[in-house]
Order: C-alpha cells, then sequence, then structure tokens
C-alpha cells in the first residue's frame, strides 16, 4: 500500500487535488481531469520517486491510476 499512497501523492501534487479524491480505477482524463502535459509531469515525478525509467511506449498506457501502480511495482 506504500506504493499506492506515493502513486496517489503524486498525482495529487501535479493535479492540485486530495489524495482522498483519487481512487485506484479513476481515469487521467476523464475522472481526474488531467492532461496530456500533467500526464508528463507524473510520468517525470514517478521516474524521480521510485528510481525507474518509463518509456513513451509504456506512458501512453497509463490511463488509470492502477495502471501507474502497477508500471511502478514492477
Amino acid at each position: 500500500m506504500e506504493t499506492e499512497k506515493k502513486v496517489k501523492d503524486i498525482i495529487a501534487n501535479v493535479l492540485g487535488i486530495a489524495p482522498e479524491e483519487i481512487n485506484m480505477n479513476a481515469d487521467w482524463y476523464y475522472d481526474l481531469g488531467g492532461d496530456s502535459l500533467a500526464h508528463v509531469e507524473a510520468v517525470i515525478e514517478m521516474e524521480n520517486e521510485f528510481d525507474i525509467s518509463i518509456t513513451d511506449e509504456q506512458s501512453e498506457k497509463l490511463r488509470k491510476v492502477s495502471d501507474f501502480v502497477e508500471l511502478v511495482s514492477k
């Protein structure tokens, strides 16, 4: 659950919303109101926080919060 919390905190910070408003099935664009620029910012923050590299191909598949959590947990 630590990973899930960190991911939600990053998303909340990038989008300027409360972490409590974020659920695992929330869609980046439709539910959370994120745009492509904020998406890139979140990906960079995840790379830094989890010390990983996310390819453009992987990034394009990140739609739901659960997608982010799954990727950084690998």
